[in-house]
Formats: C-alpha cells, sequence, structure tokens
C-alpha cells in the first residue's frame, strides 16, 4: 500500500490521504484508488467539543497507470471443482437414416444349433376317442373292365351245391334226332409202331468182394464193391463170344470209399473216353464210378471219375 499527502486550501494544512493499489493481472494495468478525507477542525483551547467533520472534498485526478513491471505475480490456480454426479438431459434422436438397398444386405448368419427336445408328453394326455361318424352312401359302381387274356384267368373256384331239380313240367320238347355222319376209314395196320422194351425203373446192383468176370445179368445195372473190402480186386468184361451183350449195353463199376482199387479188364477192345489208344485195362480208386458202353460187338468205350 502506498500513502500520498496532499495539501488543500493553506499551505500548512497537510491532509493524509490514504492510496491503494491492486494487483490486477494483465492486460489490465494497475490503477491507483484516491481516497481524500475533509480537514479536520481546529482544536478548541478548553478542550472543547470536537468539531464538526468537513465535507468530503473533490476527487483528485487518476494517477498516471503504473508500468507492466509493476504487475504482482499471478496468483495460485483454484483447485478444481467437484465433479458433478447429475446426468444432464437426453439429447434429441437424430432423423432415421434413408433405408440401404437391397444388394447391402448383409450375409444370412449361421443356423444356431437345434435346442434339445422336450420330453414326451404322458399318455394319460390324450383325449377321449371321438364317436364313429355315420357311414356314408355307398359310391356308384364304376364300369366293367376290359376282359384279361386267357392267360390270366385266375384259378377255378369251387363247384357251387347242386340245384333242386326242375318241375317235369319245365322239360322241353324233345328235339329231332340228327342224321348219322359217314363212318370213316379204318386206319392202316402198318401204322401201330413197334412195342418197346420194357424200362429199368432202377440200376439192379451186384457186390462183388472178389476178382470177377461180368455176366449177362450185369447188363443195365452195376458192379459193388464194399469198402469193407480193401483189397484190391481185378473185374473183367466178358468177351462177345462168351456174352453176346446187345449194341448199346451199359455196364456201371462203383468203389465205395476205402476199399481197395479196381482194375477193369476187356475181353474185347475197349477205348477210354477222350484218348484214341486202346487199352485192355483201366484203373478205378476209391470212391470212384465208370460206366462202360458197348458200341460194336467187340468194341467198348469207359469213362468215369477218379479213372485213369
Amino acid at each position: 500500500m502506498t500513502v500520498v499527502r496532499i495539501g488543500l486550501n493553506a499551505p500548512g494544512d497537510v491532509i493524509p490521504v490514504a492510496v491503494v493499489t491492486h494487483s490486477v493481472p494483465s492486460p489490465v494495468l494497475a490503477m491507483p484508488v484516491v481516497v481524500v478525507n475533509g480537514p479536520t477542525g481546529a482544536t478548541g483551547g478548553l478542550g472543547g467539543p470536537t468539531g464538526s467533520v468537513g465535507s468530503t472534498g473533490n476527487t483528485g485526478p487518476t494517477g498516471l497507470p503504473g508500468s507492466a513491471t509493476n504487475t504482482g505475480a499471478t496468483g495460485l490456480t483454484g483447485s478444481t471443482g467437484a465433479v458433478s454426479t447429475l446426468t444432464g438431459p437426453t439429447g434429441l434422436t437424430g432423423p432415421t437414416g434413408v433405408a440401404g438397398t437391397a444388394s447391402n444386405t448383409g450375409a444370412t448368419g449361421k443356423t444356431g444349433p437345434t435346442g434339445i427336445t422336450g420330453a414326451a408328453g404322458s399318455a394319460s394326455n390324450t383325449g377321449a376317442t371321438g364317436t364313429t361318424g355315420p357311414t356314408g352312401p355307398t359310391g356308384k359302381t364304376g364300369p366293367t373292365g376290359l376282359a384279361g387274356a386267357a392267360t390270366n384267368t385266375g384259378a377255378t373256384g369251387n363247384t357251387g351245391p347242386t340245384g333242386l331239380p326242375g318241375f317235369s313240367t319245365n322239360t322241353g320238347a324233345t328235339g329231332p334226332t340228327g342224321y348219322s355222319g359217314p363212318t370213316g376209314l379204318p386206319g392202316l395196320a402198318t401204322s401201330t409202331g413197334a412195342t418197346g422194351p420194357a424200362g429199368v425203373p432202377f440200376i439192379p446192383q451186384n457186390s462183388q468182394s472178389v476178382n470177377y468176370t461180368t455176366v449177362l445179368s450185369d447188363a443195365e445195372g452195376h458192379v459193388y464193391h464194399p469198402s469193407a473190402d480193401t483189397t484190391a480186386r481185378t473185374w473183367t468184361i466178358a468177351a462177345n463170344g462168351s456174352v453176346a451183350y446187345p449194341i448199346g449195353t451199359a455196364i456201371t463199376f462203383v468203389n465205395q470209399t476205402g476199399a481197395g482199387v479196381i482194375t477193369i479188364n476187356c475181353a474185347d477192345t475197349m477205348y477210354f473216353a477222350g484218348s484214341p489208344n486202346t487199352s485192355g485195362s483201366r484203373v478205378l480208386t476209391a470212391i470212384g464210378i465208370a460206366t462202360a458202353l458197348k458200341v460194336a460187338s467187340t468194341v467198348w468205350v469207359i469213362t468215369g471219375t477218379n479213372l485213369t
């Protein structure tokens, strides 16, 4: 603070004046404030009462502004005010944007997983069965289909029961007898074919466990070697001079499981089927079967399984 004395009225009168200078932040310069007090009254000799305060003098002119160097230091920054907890009002909603074109639609997302299937309801939740409605009228019979081919005829049905005999009064009159047709010509006696030979219902068996030569009764039968005989045997087809088998006669030879081998001889000529060589004998091993067929008076052809 600066105090300046300024004289008023007489030169001897000096009135103290207080001048206070405030520091104002730049860019406002410090402005001096002048306070002027009125003159003090004269003191009475007898210590009379204090005179009244004189009127306030005119305000002096404003002093020149101080230089910039007289600016006081900047005061400390005040503390930041507390953050308000009150939410401000919501702003106005902006206008809705223009709808995008269909081409701007994003790709469809993946389908989410299927939820768990709920438990089946109990049977007791089934409603009662409604009453059966009335039967509708029978529809019209459709047209009869075309008759099927004769090959499509079904099986013949059972014969129905015989109907009751009609009354004799319903019998119609007997029609006239027709003309007798001419008698046919008798057939020629040469047209009757020769009676064929009696067929053989099976192939007769002749079991042999020794060396053996065929006989006439072996024709169209089979000579059998049982498995109980494990000894090798020789069987011979009789010569045409001894047993004159008819041409076309067949004789079959069977060697059972575990039996000894059979050597088949032929007193005449015997060919092995499929081979041009002639041989008087062939070997038939176990569980083998062979058939010899007479094709000429002294010629046989033999074939079979397990035959060498």
